[in-house]
């Protein structure tokens, strides 16, 4: 007698009995059918069916925002030593829990920070760097 290597689970009774258990699994099947069919397909349907429309719309705009007033604390060039001072307690404040550039903005950021010292000094100021075009943000 052979033994059967994938049972039929209980759930389904007697795997003897073909019919009913079959017609289980296939009303299991027509059932999950029906749920993904009528499942929303995309981000912006799931916030929609669970009461927050235009919630993504609202985060990819915050971030947006988020990055467009990264990049302008980046390229800020303090033109006193309390602007200078100022701009290096808010960037050591805000970095206790993380940094808040991406590394591009960190080399700009330095640059802009060692342009505010020559500056003050009375030196020439060296260019800002440019961001490489592969990790220029794109709204």
């Amino acid at each position: 007698m052979c033994q059967n290597r994938w049972p039929i689970p209980a759930r389904y009774g007697n795997p003897i009995d073909k019919p009913q258990w079959h017609a289980k699994i296939e009303r299991e099947y027509i059932d999950a059918e029906e749920r993904v069919r009528v499942a929303p397909r995309t981000q912006d349907e799931w916030y929609e069916a669970h009461g927050a429309p235009g919630l993504q719309q609202r985060i990819n705009s915050a971030r947006s925002a988020l990055w467009d007033a990264r990049s302008a604390l980046a390229e800020t060039v303090p033109t006193t030593t309390a602007g200078l001072l100022a701009c290096l307690e808010y960037v050591e404040r805000v970095s206790l829990d993380m940094f808040i550039f991406e590394e591009d903005e960190s080399l700009t950021f330095v640059a802009s920070l060692a342009n505010a010292v020559r500056r003050i000094a009375g030196l020439p100021a060296a260019p800002l760097p440019a961001a490489p075009p592969d990790m220029e943000h794109v709204a």
